[in-house]
């Protein structure tokens, strides 16, 4: 998707927003502090990257600016305090092997080994169930791509079922 956007729309306007794709405009781009991620410091009732059920609910703290980021950030923070997550590092390591030695010579490291380990390890941290990692993944992957600016069908579809499973009273079976 990026390398596309780079090829053939470095700065893509969508109608409702903008999507930099180069790394040196994204750089300089937040670093600019007239620039802001919650779309209500502009006026806007609703996120306007994309007509979703992610995007016309309150901001999360990725799309949230300072001091109310910090606030929040701190708050996840103090859950990966240097303690807790040196007493998880066995666990962290047991998954990381049993990765390891399934893979064959000719593998993609990164769909193989480096995506699946770190979907167990978040997954396992936070309190999923073993049986719900793919469904963690397969929501993260969707929420993370709620504002996409060339969205597929089956890209909304997938947003869609992600924050209606989210959005249920009961929240995710298995995360504690």
């Amino acid at each position: 998707m990026y390398a596309r956007l780079r090829e053939q729309a470095p700065v893509h306007f969508d109608g409702a927003s903008y999507t930099v794709s180069s790394y040196e405009q994204v750089a300089a781009l937040l670093k600019d502090e007239r620039l802001c991620v919650d779309y209500r410091k502009v006026g806007a009732r609703r996120d306007p990257r994309a007509d979703n059920p992610v995007t016309r609910r309150p901001p999360d703290m990725m799309n949230l600016d300072n001091p109310e980021h910090a606030r929040l950030r701190s708050l996840i923070n103090s859950a990966f305090t240097p303690s807790s997550v040196r007493a998880f590092r066995p666990r962290i390591e047991e998954t990381a092997m049993d990765l390891a030695s399934s893979l064959s010579s000719s593998c993609d490291v990164i769909s193989e080994y480096a995506a699946p380990l770190t979907t167990i390890v978040i997954a396992e941290y936070i309190g999923a169930d073993a049986d719900r990692h793919r469904d963690f993944k397969a929501w993260t992957n969707a929420l993370l791509m709620q504002g996409y600016p060339m969205p597929t069908p089956e890209l909304r579809e997938g947003i869609v079922a992600a924050e209606n499973y989210r959005s249920r009273p009961q929240s995710h079976p298995g995360i504690h």
